[in-house]
């Protein structure tokens, strides 16, 4: 049914045709993702748009042209639509396609906030806690996470939690950096789910448990997440909540090396002197 209307010219149906296509993640696809995305992106539907801008800006199945991309972008931002005026903040951020910018960075995420869109919210309170494009401020970084948190973004949970476990912009609680961690862990929030092993591992807000802890860094790290990678590897490596196992030990800690996380690197590389040195 949806390819039929996709066929028949219906902008929405194209759109959803190259979403689903995109959700298989087949190479042989991209073309005809980026085809079904072009056709709907040249009716003026915004979200084609977001995600058409979005391969070129990546790469992704395309080749990347931060032109095209921004291109994309500004047509879909000057008709106010937040996603992608999220995404012109984020070049701004980061100096990709545009000459960077903090202070016009912070006005589109400003932009796309007004509208409530969460993820630009969440970013927005990400430039005060760093002081970029704005006045350095916990107290409002920790309103604007509280405000996305409350509203059911992962990413603004997580933050949230940290300041609470850190007491950053809040008096420290680890009860409440636990509440917010479990809620953005419940949505399989990977970075939620590793903090929540270290609390259990550290016994802070809650009852110390090797055991969970394991579970919870095995959770992480079997969806790809390098520091929950690292520390199980570790944790098979010391023997802490699971029978020491040398092998498995190296295999998660290559696994976390291979993405370039620098603390696998240098535990294999204690390790290896270690080894020598016996």
């Amino acid at each position: 049914v949806i390819y039929k209307k996709a066929e028949q010219g219906d902008p929405v149906a194209q759109y959803h045709l190259s979403t689903l296509l995109n959700m298989i993640g087949l190479k042989s696809n991209y073309e005809e993702i980026i085809y079904w995305y072009n056709l709907a992106a040249e009716q003026n539907y915004f979200p084609a748009i977001n995600d058409l801008a979005g391969m070129y800006y990546t790469g992704i199945g395309i080749e990347q042209n931060y032109d095209k991309a921004l291109y994309w972008l500004n047509l879909a931002e000057e008709q106010n639509f937040p996603p992608a005026i999220n995404n012109v903040a984020k070049a701004y951020r980061d100096g990709k396609g545009v000459e960077q910018s903090d202070t016009k960075a912070v006005q589109f995420f400003e932009r796309a906030a007004e509208q409530n869109y969460l993820p630009a919210i969440d970013n927005l309170a990400v430039m005060y806690t760093h002081g970029r494009g704005v006045e350095q401020s916990d107290t409002k970084a920790f309103q604007l996470f509280d405000k996305a948190a409350n509203q059911g973004f992962a990413n603004a949970q997580y933050n949230l939690a940290v300041m609470y476990y850190n007491g950053i912009g809040v008096e420290k609680n680890y009860d409440k950096a636990l509440y917010w961690l479990n809620l953005a862990a419940e949505q399989n929030y990977f970075p939620a789910i590793d903090d929540l092993a270290v609390m259990y591992t550290h016994g802070r807000g809650v009852e110390q448990s090797d055991t969970k802890a394991f579970q919870l860094f095995e959770k992480a790290a079997n969806q790809g997440f390098a520091n929950a990678q690292h520390n199980l590897g570790i944790m098979y490596y010391d023997g802490i909540g699971v029978e020491k196992n040398y092998d498995k030990a190296f295999y998660w800690l290559n696994l976390a090396a291979e993405q370039n996380y620098f603390p696998a690197i240098n535990a294999l590389f204690q390790i290896h002197l270690f080894d020598l040195s016996e």
